[in-house]
């Protein structure tokens, strides 16, 4: 027995040799992994930072001007500023005017529906439109939601700003809407006609993807986008959002994600800008980072 035993053991020192080869070429294997992650990311985060700087020419910098001065917010002297929804990522600060208000949409909820909730507590109905999601992370009976993604048209699967409003909205202004879907924002309001967008009292949206700047297509549907809003609208406030970049876009400072509130110009009246943003009433979107400091947003 002793000598089997011995036999054994042997064989079995004899097999080690393999087992730790294995060791150290799965440990190789998995420094080699790490290490390419470690690169994957670090060539993502250069990209990203080039994207956020853009030196350019005199001729790039009168260019993003002329878009960035679209954005310079006025100061609103017919009604008061409140913030709805939460401390956080999901408040917006809008103009305190919702006496009126029978209708409120919300393009874009994901988990996060605190705006709709302060816009229900009102008593307004909110029509909810996210097709990431199956429904609000909360019931309310204020609530009506609809699977389904914002796009330029109506489809089986979209709704545009049109097709919501032929649906659900009230004929004259009493009509508030919150936008946030990640980029599309630019496609839908560009789809929109400016007799549509004059049914919208209120409008908050988060627009993204300003380091596609020097992208002509995106440039030209950006100042289309933004000169016909203007046409109905002031804006009253900006905040950045703080989970993105401030850029520096053709040597202009200009945050690359970016909160705005639209005040339809009929019924209200406006003075030169009188504030610095982030205002009192704002807070960061990244909680435990500071807010970006964005002045008097003149351009």
């Amino acid at each position: 027995m002793y000598a089997l035993l011995k036999s054994g053991l042997k064989s079995a020192i004899r097999a080690l040799p393999p087992v730790h080869r294995l060791y150290r070429q799965r440990n190789q294997a998995l420094v080699e992994r790490d290490r390419a992650v470690a690169q994957l990311e670090h060539e993502r985060r250069s990209a990203r930072g080039q994207r956020c700087f853009h030196r350019g020419t005199t001729e790039d910098q009168a260019r993003a001007l002329r878009l960035f001065r679209l954005f310079s917010p006025v100061t609103l002297t017919s009604a008061p500023m409140i913030r709805v929804g939460r401390i956080g990522d999901g408040g917006y600060v809008m103009a305190d005017d919702f006496s009126n208000i029978q209708v409120a949409f919300s393009f874009g909820i994901g988990k996060e529906t605190s705006w709709d909730s302060d816009i229900a507590q009102r008593g307004i109905k909110v029509f909810q439109y996210d097709h990431s999601v199956d429904g609000p992370p909360l019931p309310n009976s204020r609530f009506v939601f609809h699977k389904k993604m914002i796009g330029a048209e109506q489809t089986k699967t979209s709704e545009s700003i049109a097709s919501s409003l032929c649906e659900h909205g009230t004929t004259d202004t009493r009509n508030v809407l919150k936008i946030d879907v990640e980029g599309s924002e630019w496609i839908v309001f560009d789809a929109a006609s400016p007799s549509d967008l004059q049914r919208l009292s209120q409008i908050v949206c988060e627009f993204h993807d300003f380091d596609q700047i020097d992208d002509e297509i995106w440039y030209e549907r950006a100042l289309s986008v933004m000169t016909k809003l203007r046409s109905i609208f002031e804006i009253v406030h900006v905040h950045a959002n703080n989970y993105g970049h401030l850029g520096i876009l053709y040597n202009v400072p200009f945050p690359l994600v970016l909160e705005a509130t639209f005040v339809n110009k009929t019924g209200h009246s406006f003075a030169p800008n009188s504030k610095t943003f982030p205002t009192p009433l704002d807070t960061p979107n990244l909680t435990g980072f500071a807010d970006i400091f964005l002045g008097t947003f003149q351009f």
